[in-house]
């Protein structure tokens, strides 16, 4: 498979240069792109992709059999009465067979572990980290998915429907039930979680069942301390899967085409995807259609590594959905279970923002007074939009300043005018910041 479906060419664009992609060859900057169990991979690395989540299996199989070999070496003592023993072989047992499940869904879409020395350097999280996360979709039972479902229901049901895409749509299970509830024409499912993607891709698409198992961490009394499960595709009499397309992608780097789509869901996502909301409002922004609608669900538990600045609570994105030019319409506000195991009685529930903002069609776009909310001009705070030729040079200018405000020019952003400039700036001095600066205080001068 050498091409990309007709019905996805609309949409999409090479993810490293911007231009359009009409196959997995970019004929622009030459990046080559790959499908693996038939999920189109339009990762930013390309090829370079797969060798990476293989050098990323290898790891994760390497970690999983180091705990086996652990709890073998705990068998060997003789300082063990029979119920404990009994409780660490059914553990070990597990672990196997989990390491085995993961590895056997991941050479089914063609990823073998490999180690690789050119990754060893870098920083790569577990392939398996959100594993419970298939369980709760898939094997868990329907309450968790209807609680998601019910206040996105609640607010929104297309009139048409159109082009829907689910950002960190995870094992797939809600991009595939808003699919079939909204009847959407297409449906893109995105993750860079290679298992998560591998997981849905063989439920929804493949209709092929799997097994996955699950071992509780911490003794439950009555409880099984271990579980096996039989995953099962959905129903889906009508071929509705055909219109439903799991994607690699990278949300900084999306191959999306702007005002090319009708809806956009992030459900459980802008708190744990580890950039800056102000830049994915600004992003969602520019892929909606005019009249399109973003709707997000879930709470806001954001890392604690995350920037201070960069935990927004719900007035400050707010504020910053006002600013980006969407249209904030309704929102509520409810707690959830989350991760509710059958065979745990630890329960874990999590406060759930829902919302909905709109971009305005094209005959409705309103001019907001920013002023009046005492805001900050747009540019300033999303670095993709063009800064207006309104600075006068001040009398004290320094060369660095006149270099800047020559790339001023009504077209250029604080990112390119960044790429152009970082040159320019003296060791010890980050260019975006010192930039934002320069540009908030001359903004400040002409605005006094």
């Amino acid at each position: 498979m050498s091409t990309i479906p007709q019905a996805l060419s609309g949409f999409l664009q090479c993810p490293v240069c911007s231009n359009s992609l009409e196959n997995l060859l970019c004929g622009h900057c030459q990046s080559d792109f790959f499908y693996f169990g038939g999920i189109l991979c339009l990762m930013p690395a390309g090829k370079w992709q797969l060798p990476l989540w293989q050098h990323q299996l290898a790891i994760n199989n390497e970690q999983a059999q180091l705990g086996v070999q652990a709890m073998q070496a705990v068998l060997d003592r003789y300082d063990l009465v029979p119920a404990t023993r009994k409780r660490i072989e059914e553990a070990c047992t597990i672990a196997q067979l989990s390491r085995q499940s993961v590895d056997e869904l991941m050479q089914d879409v063609g990823i073998t572990a490999r180690f690789d020395e050119q990754f060893v350097h870098l920083k790569l999280g577990a392939i398996s980290e959100y594993y419970h996360h298939i369980l709760q979709d898939w094997a868990w039972g329907d309450v968790a998915v209807n609680q998601r479902l019910e206040p996105i229901l609640r607010l929104y049901h297309p009139e048409t429907p159109g082009s829907l895409m689910a950002l960190g749509a995870g094992a797939g299970r809600l991009s595939w039930e808003l699919h079939k509830i909204w009847d959407a024409q297409l449906t893109l499912a995105t993750d860079i979680n290679p298992l998560l993607l591998a997981a849905s891709q063989r439920l929804i698409v493949e209709q092929k069942a799997f097994a996955f198992y699950e071992l509780n961490s911490f003794p439950q009394i009555e409880k099984a301390r271990s579980a096996c499960y039989t995953l099962s595709p959905p129903q889906d009499t009508h071929n509705k899967r055909a219109h439903w397309h799991a994607m690699a992608a990278d949300v900084w780097h999306m191959p999306i085409k702007a005002n090319s789509l009708d809806i956009i869901v992030t459900a459980w996502f802008i708190d744990v995807h580890g950039g800056d909301n102000r830049t994915l409002i600004s992003l969602i922004q520019r892929w909606l259609k005019p009249g399109g609608v973003w709707i997000n669900s879930g709470p806001l538990l954001y890392p604690k590594n995350s920037p201070l600045e960069c935990k927004y609570d719900r007035d400050e994105l707010m504020e910053l959905i006002r600013l980006a030019g969407l249209e904030f319409a309704e929102q509520t506000l409810s707690e959830h279970g989350h991760l509710m195991s059958p065979i745990n009685v630890r329960k874990q529930s999590e406060q759930v923002w829902t919302f909905l903002a709109r971009k305005p069609s094209a005959d409705h776009v309103k001019t907001e007074n920013f002023n009046a909310f005492r805001l900050p001009p747009p540019w300033i705070i999303f670095h993709d939009l063009p800064v207006p030729n309104e600075f006068t040079r001040p009398a004290d200018s320094h060369p660095l300043i006149d270099q800047i405000l020559a790339f001023v020019d009504g077209k250029h952003s604080i990112d390119s005018i960044c790429a152009a400039t970082a040159d320019l700036f003296p060791e010890g001095l980050e260019p975006r910041s010192t930039l934002v600066e320069i540009l908030g205080e001359l903004f400040n001068l002409n605005n006094r």
